[in-house]
């Protein structure tokens, strides 16, 4: 069945003539899922070895059916908000009567997003900058650690200055 919905998915897509872009999460979510769900494949259900891996034919189907299932659940994702964006995505999800809290958090974490990756970025191009000499491996994990540190810092302190402007104009908190 994932296999139905992701070969439906795929003709959808070329149907509508959507950009393929989508492709590449898709991808991304199924070799993920390929690596979890790789031991599944030598679940033998007869006594073993200590040493012994055995490939089960039902493990390799188990494990081909979930990489085939989150395969097909991303591409319908991806498909869709391809094909009616962020915003009217999260107007259908209000005529389905989603919770709004739910609704809320999503169009801020989608207005944020962005925000922290584009200073994530300036901040590593700033370390870089002012690294001076031979740049190793305990280096640039040292300088990864700091940016980590400053960004965690940075969000609290956005996250604080959220919270403040939203009480300041009478909007109410998620308990």
């Amino acid at each position: 069945m994932p296999a139905v919905a992701l070969t439906g998915c795929l003709l959808a897509s070329l149907a509508l003539r959507l950009p393929r872009s989508w492709i590449k999460p898709v991808l991304a979510v199924a070799l993920w899922a390929g690596l979890v769900s790789a031991p599944l494949a030598f679940i033998e259900l007869a006594p073993t070895g200590a040493f012994r891996l055995g490939l089960s034919a039902g493990g390799a189907y188990e494990a081909l059916s979930l990489t085939l299932r989150a395969a097909a659940a991303a591409s319908i994702f991806a498909a869709s908000i391809q094909l009616l964006g962020w915003r009217n995505w999260l107007k259908g999800l209000e005529d389905l009567r989603v919770p709004r809290l739910l609704i809320k958090l999503t169009m801020l974490s989608l207005f944020y997003i962005p925000l922290f990756l584009r200073e994530a970025l300036r901040m590593l191009l700033a370390r870089e900058a002012r690294m001076v000499g031979r740049v190793g491996v305990w280096r640039s994990w040292r300088m990864v650690s700091t940016v980590v540190g400053d960004l965690l810092l940075r969000g609290r302190e956005r996250a604080w200055r959220l919270e403040r402007a939203l009480m300041a104009r009478s909007l109410t908190l998620p308990e």
